[in-house]
Parts: structure tokens; sequence; C-alpha cells
């Protein structure tokens, strides 16, 4: 359903002397109709300006991004205008999406107006978000209320209900349950599988947390410094992780504490073949303890077994 070639994003900054700075470096993958890829990385790696630029709300630098067969990259507007309906996102902060000056009924509704799916306050509009309503776990008493009158999770389900009134095919998942109490992301998590199922959605969900991502995807991607460096099934790449940066990722869940005193005590050497320019070598070579003569060349993606894929000269 969506296929990623090669994506490069770059952003300017500075105001007398202007560069360059890429966030995003080439990165390439594919997701199927009804499954969910997980990508997971640190905070500044990339994973929402993807995130974004996968549904257009970005421009690329360079690369393609296809959507059931059409490259969105060479529509125009009006063109893309007729197919973002399907293709959807849910940020971390969902009082962002509503506006707080509109009832949560008016805030559902919006986007079946602005598409022309559902005449303003027809009896058909009502029978559509009532149905909404009852899909995301909603009262009805809460479409007459507005965003700063309910919770966190129920602003959340809110948004769920507003984006599945346009009935996407792909929606993109920003950290939806940052922002929310514990047992809320449960909550949610749970409805957005339901909901994956009931209408067989594509997603990619976006989060730092690999439980989280553990649960929810059918593969997943570890993102770093704007690369993807290692993709593959669930349990291949959290039980069998290859990359360094991956196993560092899994043995901070696994064990934390460890982890961290293994971190205090680790003393950061230098080698001193490691001169080599950022965009040249591999990005991880500069924390990597396997770091060799041969990472000075960048490594791509190779498959090391069936569907997994790593970015290591070592893996």
């Amino acid at each position: 359903m969506i296929k990623a070639e090669n994506l490069k994003k770059s952003f300017t900054t500075g105001i007398f002397r202007k560069r360059q700075i890429e966030v995003l470096k080439g990165v390439s993958f594919e997701i199927q109709a009804g499954e969910t890829l997980g990508l997971v990385g640190e905070s500044g790696c990339g994973k929402s300006t993807l995130a974004k630029i996968i549904v257009r709300l970005l421009p690329l630098s360079s690369g393609k991004i296809f959507f059931e067969g059409k490259d969105l990259t060479s529509l125009k507007t009006s063109e893309m205008q007729k197919t973002r309906s399907k293709m959807q996102l849910i940020l971390q902060h969902p009082e962002a999406a509503l506006n707080p000056r509109m009832k949560i009924y008016d805030c559902i509704v919006e986007p079946l107006r602005i598409h022309g799916l559902a005449e303003k306050g027809s009896k058909e509009e009502r029978a559509i978000v009532e149905k909404l309503i009852e899909v995301v776990g909603l009262q009805p008493e809460h479409l007459t209320r507005y965003s700063k009158e309910i919770s966190g999770g129920q602003a959340q389900r809110a948004v769920l209900a507003r984006i599945l009134s346009l009935e996407p095919k792909f929606i993109v998942a920003d950290e939806p349950t940052s922002m929310l109490d514990v047992s809320v992301q449960a909550q949610i998590l749970n409805l957005l599988k339901d909901i994956q199922k009931k209408f067989n959605m594509a997603y990619l969900f976006v989060s730092h947390d690999l439980e989280v991502v553990r649960w929810m995807s059918d593969r997943i991607a570890v993102m770093y410094k704007g690369n993807i460096i290692e993709i593959g099934r669930s349990e291949k790449v959290l039980e069998n992780p290859i990359h360094p940066y991956t196993k560092s990722l899994v043995e901070n869940i696994v064990n934390p504490l460890k982890a961290m005193k293994k971190s205090s005590k680790k003393e950061k050497t230098s080698p001193a073949f490691l001169d080599w320019k950022d965009d040249a070598a591999c990005s991880y070579c500069i924390s990597c303890p396997n770091v060799h003569q041969v990472c000075g060349s960048k490594p791509q993606l190779q498959e090391v077994e069936t569907g997994h894929h790593v970015a290591c000269w070592f893996g």
C-alpha cells in the first residue's frame, strides 16, 4: 500500500551563514494493507519528520512516495487533495488537532463537510457521527463539549473519530499515546488495533518506546541519525537484534540498570583512523564498539535472513 524510496530531507538553518542540515538520508520501506510498521529511535533521529513527509505535510528534498501504486511526489495540489483523505496523521498532542472554539461534534464532522461527504446538519451527518463515536468509545454527551472539557484520552478518541469519518486506508500514528496516562494508553492502543482489524488499515506507528512498538507492530524499523539501520519482523528484531545500536536499545529494556552502569563505565575511545566525514562513514561508527576501518564507508541495508535487513558491515 505504501512504498517509500530513498527519501531525503534537508532543512536550511542560520541567518548570515546558512547551511543545510540533512535530517533524512535515504530512507526506504514498504507497508502492506492491514500491516503495522513500527518506527523506533531516539529523539532527533528524524521519526516525526518522516511521519509528516509520508502524508505530504512536508515537502521532500528528493525521493519518491507511492500510495496504492500512485506516485504522490508527482501529483499537483488538486490531485493530492483527492488522495489526502485516505492518508491520515495522529499527533501526540490530541488537543492540537481539535479546534478549542468548536464543540466535539463539529470537530468530528468538519472533514465530512470539507470533502462534501455529508450535508451540514442533515440526518445522514448525525447518523455518521453517532456511528463513529460508538466505534471509538465516546458517549453522546461528549459531542456537546469543547476539547478543554474532556480528558486527554477522550480527546484522542475524538481525533480517531474525526479521522475515521473519511474512511482512510493508511494512518501515521506519531507517538499517539505518549502524552496520556498509562492506563489510558492501553485503552487507546487496543482501540487502534481493533480499528485496524475492522477496517484493514495500514499503520506507520512512530514511537521511542520499544515495548509499545513490540505490542503494536508486525515489523519494526530502527532509525538512527536519519537512516534506517535495521528492519524486520518484530520478534526477529527484538529477540535477535543484529545492529549494535538495536542491541543497545533492547538491552536498555531487558536490564536498564545494567545498561546504565555499563554506559557510565564505558570510556569513549577514538581510534586513530576515525577521521571520516559524517556523510561518508557509518552513522553509528563513533559510538559503535565494533568500529573498524571498513566503517569509513556507509553500509547499505542487506538481507541477513528472510525479511530481516541490517545496515552494518558486521551484520
